[in-house]
């Protein structure tokens, strides 16, 4: 488990979809994780082997799409 913080200072508990999904494969994805969507693709490595299709909000910064095509690509 790890832990992030919001803007006020209160710390959130996260997992992985890897980590809560550990033996499961997938056909789809949708994801709004609120700016997080590099960690998110991170913490789904295993569960992106399965090539699943994806719906990943990305509006937070106008380089997120691009960026994140990129780190799904060099899995």
């Amino acid at each position: 488990m790890a832990h992030i913080s919001d803007e006020n200072g209160v710390e959130i508990e996260t997992t992985t979809v890897d980590e809560l999904f550990k033996t499961s494969t997938f056909s789809y994805i949708k994801c709004d994780v609120e700016g997080y969507e590099t960690k998110m693709i991170e913490g789904a490595k295993n569960a992106l082997l399965s090539k699943p299709k994806l719906s990943i909000s990305t509006y937070h910064k106008p380089s997120d799409i691009f960026n994140l095509i990129i780190d799904i690509f060099i899995l």
